[in-house]
């Protein structure tokens, strides 16, 4: 059987019948990027696909809250995964994403938190797009200094060409925190 050579941007053609992924036949060659293609064509508009992502990953840098229920920036142990990136400009020391094309984003936020300085704190994670806070936020109430607790959340944000997403945290019981987030997962994907 020949291979199949994809073509990004182009639907994935069978060279010989019956020869296609939705038959489960395995494809000779790589078609990996005829998975995320050029443009998407649905309800009579297109767009070009965009992600992007940042991690972090064993970081033991704390995030200070100076004042009760204010939100700051998660910035210390960000990194970007540029392979991982298309239409979204990653920049890991201010942990921020930005993408360059108008559209419907899906953020994923995954963050591992840990040692509190004020056990029994509750803190509240939020997804901001550029100076506004969005209704995708997550809660997490830390028992113990020692706990390891995650907190994950998703949605779809609007955003215009050039907006700027990035994840606050604010302690909701006491001024003066700190919070490690030890690894986290910041994601997004126009999808519209």
């Amino acid at each position: 059987m020949p291979d199949i050579v994809p073509v990004p941007g182009r639907p994935l053609a069978a060279v010989e019948s019956g020869t296609t992924p939705e038959a489960g036949n395995i494809i000779p060659g790589s078609f990996a990027s005829a998975l995320v293609p050029e443009s998407v064509t649905a309800g009579g508009g297109s767009f070009t696909p965009a992600y992007g992502v940042l991690n972090i990953s064993g970081n033991a840098t704390a995030t200070s809250m100076p004042t009760q229920n204010t939100d700051v920036p998660i910035v210390a142990g960000w990194a970007g995964v540029a392979a991982a990136a298309q239409g979204v400009t990653e920049n890991a020391a201010a942990g921020t994403l930005t993408v360059a094309a108008a559209g419907i984003y899906l953020v994923a936020v995954t963050l591992n938190l840990s040692q509190p300085n004020n056990a029994g704190d509750r803190f509240q994670a939020r997804v901001y797009n550029n100076a506004t806070p969005q209704h995708l936020l997550g809660l997490q109430k830390m028992v113990n200094a020692t706990d390891f607790d995650c907190v994950s959340f998703s949605g779809l944000v609007g955003c215009a060409a050039g907006d700027v997403l990035s994840v606050q945290i604010q302690d909701q019981t006491n001024g003066g925190a700190t919070i490690v987030v030890i690894d986290a997962s910041f994601n997004v994907v126009r999808v519209g």
